[in-house]
């Protein structure tokens, strides 16, 4: 495994490179993801795709009984800044997110956060505040004991189709249906926003799917 640059912070749209300087190897992939995690200053026990891969016996989560040959951890560990998983998403602000239930991390969270955090790291957000107001952005099954104030201050997007009909069917709403994913969210976004945003920012964003889907095919 590739560990010569590490992303750090908001992954995987809007991490910054830091250099980590190894090369992880093993016939046990749950062993490697367990070292890498140690590498990166990280518990084992955070990891669920190495537990789930144990589960259905592809490798052994045993943190303590892995030998490491080659630099000892001690002397290579390089310790990263993680992504922030904030279901609320407060550091967004002024951008309002109203998250409820019948959607996921690895679904529909997880790619709105992906082109939102990118955003944040180039301020758009606060351009769109200035040009729309602030936006309410509603992911799933949820109430907003708010909702005729938050119409008033800006546009309201409702995501995916677990929200409920009294809001994503509401005339002053923009619904998007399904499960955008990719630079689709992106796109979506930005119609249901209203908004034009700067190139460079639709670069940036192309150029994070487009390096995401190489090494998915890859």
């Amino acid at each position: 495994m590739d560990a010569l640059i590490a992303g750090e912070g908001n992954g995987p749209g809007a991490n910054t490179p830091k250099w980590i300087g190894c090369i992880a190897a093993s016939i046990d992939p749950v062993a490697t993801d367990i070292v890498t995690a140690q590498l990166l200053g990280f518990s084992p026990n955070d990891l669920t795709y190495a537990k789930v891969a144990a589960s259905r016996g592809i490798g052994k989560f045993d943190p303590d009984n892995i030998q490491v040959l080659g630099v000892p951890l001690s002397a290579a560990r390089t310790t990263v800044t993680p992504t922030v998983v904030d279901k609320e998403f407060t550091y967004l602000k002024p951008v309002r997110v109203i998250v409820g239930e019948g959607v996921s991390l690895p679904g529909t969270i997880g790619h709105f956060k992906s082109v939102a955090d990118i955003w944040h790291k180039q301020g758009s957000w606060d351009l769109i505040r200035l040009v729309r107001g602030t936006p309410t952005i509603m992911i799933g099954q949820a109430e907003d004991l708010d909702f005729d104030r938050h119409l008033e201050e800006g546009p309201y997007i409702c995501i995916d189709d677990a929200a409920d009909d009294k809001y994503k069917r509401h005339p002053k709403v923009k619904h998007i249906p399904g499960h955008p994913v990719c630079d689709e969210m992106m796109f979506r976004l930005i119609e249901a926003l209203g908004v034009k945003l700067p190139a460079m920012t639709f670069m940036n964003v192309q150029k994070f799917w487009t390096n995401l889907q190489s090494e998915i095919k890859y």
